[in-house]
């Protein structure tokens, strides 16, 4: 039986570095779309609207596009105090592990970490295994 909990675990953690790195670019965009909006400019209050022509659809999408964006920066910002919180709770070693396994993945990570370390690579999977369980466990209790 697969292990729901455990692909949700990796699946975040992958997804981690993206996310920290949206904490960046999603402010750059805000402010880009709020120096936008300061140049659209507002409809002119005597001119008679064209039928048919979009009025000030440009001001409208770039409020929508804003307020999309401050709610995905929140969401993305609860994500990764949450993920943050749960790498706390680890070791080093855990958090290595986790680290070049999932966050950062490299090629033969279990392999080379075991050389390293003098282990085999079953140790290293349990403990990296381990390592997961703690991980989520502090994350959702």
């Amino acid at each position: 039986m697969r292990d729901i909990w455990k692909d949700l675990a990796k699946s975040e953690l992958e997804m981690y570095p993206a996310k920290k790195e949206a904490l960046t670019t999603i402010p750059e965009r805000l402010r880009e779309l709020e120096s936008a909006f300061v140049s659209i400019g507002s409809p002119s209050a005597d001119k008679v609207a064209v039928q048919g022509g979009g009025g000030n659809d440009k001001a409208l999408n770039n409020i929508v596009q804003r307020e999309s964006l401050f709610r995905n920066y929140a969401e993305v910002l609860a994500f990764t105090a949450r993920v943050e919180r749960g790498l706390a709770v680890l070791t080093e070693d855990e958090n290595e592990i986790l680290r070049r396994c999932f966050i950062h993945p490299e090629r033969g990570a279990v392999e080379r970490i075991a050389q390293a370390k003098g282990l085999d690579k079953s140790t290293v999977y349990r403990m990296r295994d381990d390592a997961l369980r703690k991980f989520t466990m502090a994350m959702y209790g």
